[in-house]
């Protein structure tokens, strides 16, 4: 009878903790990226919510959810399922990354500094996180702050353009004219094509 009792429990056990991989859900998944490759977001997002209520703590089920949601237009949701992805896995940057591409999208420049904080902190170095702050900033009018910050990540991206574009906007803000134009010029001699640097020189000279 006890033996009995034990097996009972361990399979009542076994069941309640089993973790699901990715591989259980490879139909639903094959199905979603299916329809999702015939633009038939709808029906790609049905399919994975159903595959969700089998195991709702599964994070690729809900990390892909916030991506559909997301392409979808429908930002409410994709923040929702992308959330409950980080809740699941706190140090996901892809998750992070997906609520971060919504508020660019959407210029919430506050919400977009919080997110890129929450990327830094897992990733003090995240290449991702570190320009859409510095973007943040200078949409904020924050330009000292922004270049403390570019400053700091040219040392470990040295000749990114991006980088070297964000530093001389943020002189060229912070009203540092001498210095925005030797930071332009830097960025022209490594990238004669850029836009941003010829057009400002035209503007500060």
């Amino acid at each position: 009878m006890k033996t009995w009792l034990f097996l009972v429990g361990l399979s009542i056990g076994t069941h309640v903790f089993a973790v699901t991989s990715i591989s259980d859900f490879s139909s639903d998944l094959n199905t979603s990226f299916e329809m999702e490759a015939k633009s038939k977001f709808k029906e790609s997002i049905q399919v994975l919510e159903k595959a969700r209520s089998k195991d709702p703590n599964s994070y690729i089920l809900n990390y892909r959810l916030g991506y559909l949601n997301s392409i979808s237009g429908l930002s409410a949701n994709a923040i929702e399922y992308f959330n409950k992805a980080i809740k699941i896995e706190p140090k996901s940057i892809e998750a992070h990354v997906g609520i971060l591409n919504i508020q660019v999208a959407k210029g919430s420049w506050t919400d977009v500094k919080k997110v890129t904080q929450e990327i830094l902190s897992i990733d003090e170095f995240n290449y991702i996180g570190g320009w859409n702050q510095i973007r943040a900033h200078i949409m904020l009018g924050k330009y000292d702050v922004g270049l403390k910050l570019v400053e700091k990540f040219l040392k470990v991206y040295p000749t990114d353009q991006t980088l070297l574009v964000q530093k001389a906007v943020c002189l060229g803000y912070a009203k540092k004219n001498s210095e925005a134009i030797v930071a332009y010029k830097d960025v022209q001699a490594l990238y004669p094509a850029d836009p941003t640097a010829k057009s400002a020189l035209e503007v500060l000279k």
